[in-house]
């Protein structure tokens, strides 16, 4: 999930939530349309995942605004299949 706003007291942050971009290891893109993470879901955000976002311009079919992140702060890819 990427993170679009903060969130306050009576207020939730806005997310988007991230698939994995077919063909590549490292590369996620928006999946869903956006929306507001229940207050009960605060849990999901236990540590950050280091990422880049791309810019389109780093080689051949990289879309720009998609995100590098760093495999080692995810779970078992086979988990995160959808």
């Amino acid at each position: 999930m990427e993170i679009l706003s903060s969130c306050g007291e009576g207020n939730a942050p806005e997310v988007i939530v991230l698939g994995k971009l077919a063909g590549f290891q490292t590369l996620w893109v928006p999946a869903y349309t956006k929306g507001t993470l229940p207050d009960n879901s605060y849990e999901l955000f236990s540590h950050r995942v280091p990422g880049y976002r791309m810019t389109g311009k780093e080689g051949h079919n990289i879309p720009k605004d998609c995100w590098d992140i760093d495999p080692a702060g995810l779970p078992a890819i086979e988990s995160m299949k959808m």
